[in-house]
């Protein structure tokens, strides 16, 4: 056969370019990140030689699941350089089982891939060869991946050999959703929590693969690659691969600056730009720069995502000043962040935060999303520019000049609730004389229907003894004006007049108690310190026959 003939072991390691997260994939339990407590675990019950039967293994995405298990398969199979060797915690990496497992190419450590083979013929399949002991190692060992996709048919099938494996199986299982894995089979296992890598821990190891790789990259670029990392340690050395062809060769210095427009982030200092003109209601520069931050490329929901970040920046600087961020702020921004957190109270800050973070909901339901941002925009800077509680409550103290007292203003409808009789009272009751005497008592009986059309819809033309004549209304045509005599008579044991006529009549109680109210000093102060605002509704407290709710 000719030699140029591309056989496996005719081609080279230089001839294929391996990523970052294959090369510097951890090898033994020492180099796994952020993963203490499992590693110690896992440590102590090889060297005691209290391994279980069966392992769960669960996380978030590149934290190291199927690595762990790989490590615990060279662990458990490895036998030194002389061969000889016993189940270590520290796998040699040399012999020919480690080489052979880090290669996915040994014959007693089956990998199988749940997510593409989810039934129980895979299943049934894959526990053949549970019966027969292992070709070379010590152990055989079934590691299946994404546990959490096989069908209720395929876990049924493991569990009779969960609980009673022979001797030299062990199963590993690795799954992002433990919670849908059934418990009698996680009853059967013992479960490890991969944590999530936290922000220092990632950063440090960007540092250190890039001295490995002679790379020259600046700090700010590592922050941003940590933060957009998430917690995941292979997302992380994914975008250092990434960022590395930013630049001709190593040579060149990669920067804060292409790694963001890589990531498709708009530059920190247009958004803090961005930022600084919605709090200041400036509505014509917010939009020029937005158009601007979008036309260069960045999503609207990227956007807002940044202006939640520096959201949550700020108001953790308000509460401890002496905190070490994981914002990926040059010096310069930091201190223009300081400076904005300085002029904004808590209660501004976690407003903010709701209005963009409701924004983000808007924009992916929305048809265009950047007009969906740009009204967002609108709307927190509408509200950004409303006075702090401080200030209203010092309008308001300049306007009092008495107190409200409702109980004593003419033409105000009285509480139900202080009309109310401790006792029963005679089924006779005094002819009411005004239209707010008939509401209460409508009210006071509880004909509280009746009681809402006086209130809000009739429009008194004239009260006159037992008659009395309404203006003409969609909402009482029908049957009101036979409800409202028949009540009255059973009330009053009198006959009564009511007529709907084609004239003009005086305004609802209803509207006449809001125009009231508002001339108040009180509510006057109120209504001045959010222009535009209004009394929507009034409601009564029970606890207080003086004063209503207010809204």
């Amino acid at each position: 056969m000719s030699e140029n003939v591309l056989l496996p072991e005719n081609i080279k390691d230089k001839d294929s370019y391996l990523v970052l997260a294959r090369k510097y994939r951890p090898k033994n339990f020492s180099e796994l990140v952020g993963q203490n407590a499992t590693v110690r675990i896992l440590t102590n019950a090889i060297l005691s030689d209290r391994v279980a039967h069966a392992f769960v293994l669960t996380g978030v995405r590149g934290t190291g699941k199927t690595t762990t298990a790989r490590i615990i398969a060279r662990a458990l199979n490895c036998v030194g350089k002389d061969g000889k060797g016993l189940a270590t915690s520290s796998p040699c990496g040399e012999c020919q089982s480690c080489i052979s497992i880090s290669h996915d190419r040994h014959v007693d450590v089956i990998e199988m891939d749940a997510a593409s083979r989810t039934g129980v013929d895979d299943v049934r399949e894959l526990l053949e060869g549970v019966k027969y002991k292992p070709v070379l190692a010590r152990n055989k060992i079934y590691i299946i991946d994404e546990v959490h996709m096989l069908s209720t048919q395929a876990f049924n099938a493991l569990l009779k050999t969960l609980e009673e494996p022979p001797p030299h199986i062990k199963f590993i299982f690795a799954t992002t959703e433990v919670n849908k894995i059934p418990i009698t089979v996680l009853s059967r296992c013992q479960r490890f929590d991969l944590k999530r890598i936290m922000f220092e821990d990632i950063l440090s190891h960007l540092r250190s693969i890039s001295d490995k790789e002679k790379l020259l990259i600046q700090d700010e670029a590592l922050n941003v690659i940590a933060k957009a990392a998430d917690g995941s340690i292979r997302d992380a050395l994914s975008l250092l691969d990434q960022a590395i062809p930013t630049v001709k060769d190593n040579t060149e210095e990669i920067t804060y600056k292409n790694v963001r427009l890589m990531l498709g982030l708009s530059d920190r200092g247009l958004i803090l730009d961005l930022y600084e003109h919605i709090l200041r209601g400036e509505m014509s520069s917010t939009f020029l720069l937005l158009r601007k931050i979008y036309n260069s490329g960045s999503d609207p929901t990227r956007i807002l995502q940044e202006l939640l970040e520096i959201t949550h920046w700020l108001t953790c600087k308000k509460l401890v000043a002496s905190q070490t961020s994981d914002m990926p702020f040059s010096h310069s921004e930091e201190e223009r962040a300081s400076t904005i957190s300085n002029s904004l109270s808590i209660p501004q800050l976690t407003t903010l935060w709701q209005l963009f973070l409701k924004g983000i909901t808007e924009i992916r339901s929305a048809p265009i999303p950047i007009q969906s941002l740009e009204m967002t925009l609108v709307k927190v800077s509408f509200i950004s520019d409303q006075p702090t509680p401080e200030e209203i409550i010092n309008v308001i103290k300049k306007k009092i000049d008495r107190p409200i007292n409702l109980k004593n203003t003419v033409g105000v409808i009285n509480d139900p609730v202080q009309n109310k009789k401790s006792n029963i009272e005679p089924q006779q009751q005094s002819i009411p004389n005004s239209l707010s005497e008939v509401m209460n008592l409508c009210l006071d009986r509880k004909e509280v229907k009746l009681a809402g059309e006086i209130k809000h819809f009739v429009r008194l033309v004239n009260f006159e003894g037992r008659k009395i004549e309404i203006a003409d209304a969609t909402e009482l045509r029908g049957d009101f004006s036979t409800r409202l005599a028949a009540f009255l008579f059973k009330e009053t044991n009198k006959k009564w007049s009511i007529s709907l006529l084609k004239k003009n009549g005086d305004e609802p109680l209803y509207a006449q108690e809001i125009n009231l109210i508002s001339k108040d000093p009180i509510i006057e102060g109120i209504l001045d310190a959010f222009p535009g605002s209004r009394i929507a509704n009034i409601e009564r407290n029970n606890s207080d026959t003086k004063l209503g709710r207010i809204r």
